[in-house]
């Protein structure tokens, strides 16, 4: 039965690494970033935009007056502070979503010139060699570095824990995952944050 967790886990590190074979590093180890990258930094300039340039140019204080008409306000002494700020949270909301959308554009256009770029280049038969030998080699280190957290995690947070004693007793019947759950070098990290510690000290409050 146990034998189980092991070929699921196995399987997942496999599939990553012909996943990253057959697409390539730039189609899929790039990629994801490229994702991430483009709704972090879309986020990123947008709250930028907005705090500077729209409080500067006056937009984020008509927003506010615009959003309080809505509401039946206007912005005028004697108004509501508590309404006043509900409009700016609403405001401030509103001017950030329209600058992520156009921002997020602009750097879906930029990741998908720079993945026509690649697969151009990987009609090199070298190159594409590369490429794939690359995007298996990174999407191995991807997956075998998140199954070490996330054993080191279980490993730190399970240990001593008398509701999730199946759970530990499982992965350590296990054939391939016990050595990794037992002697994975990430455990000493795991144990040094303390990450069981809440658990524990909201346990023995109800003891």
């Amino acid at each position: 039965m146990y034998i189980l967790i092991d070929i699921l886990v196995i399987a997942f590190v496999l599939g990553f690494i012909i996943y990253g074979a057959k697409r390539g590093f730039f189609e899929s180890t790039i990629n994801v970033v490229l994702v991430i990258a483009c709704i972090g930094g879309a986020g990123l300039l947008s709250v930028l935009t907005v705090s500077s340039l729209f409080v500067k140019w006056g937009w984020l204080n008509e927003t506010i007056d615009w959003v309080m008409g809505l509401l039946g306000y206007s912005k005028i002494a004697g108004v509501d502070a508590v309404m006043v700020l509900v409009a700016t949270y609403l405001a401030y909301g509103i001017l950030i979503i329209l600058c992520f959308a156009v921002y997020n554009i602009i750097l879906q256009l930029l990741r998908k010139l720079i993945l026509k770029i690649s697969k151009k280049c990987r009609r090199c038969k070298l190159i594409g060699f590369f490429d794939n030998f690359l995007g298996a080699l990174v999407n191995a280190a991807i997956t075998i570095g998140l199954v070490l957290a996330v054993m080191a995690f279980f490993n730190t947070f399970l240990e001593g824990q008398i509701l999730f004693k199946g759970i530990n007793e499982a992965l350590l019947a296990t054939d391939v995952l016990s050595y990794v759950y037992e002697f994975n070098p990430l455990n000493e990290i795991f144990a040094s944050l303390e990450i069981a510690k809440p658990l524990e000290e909201l346990y023995s409050s109800f003891m």
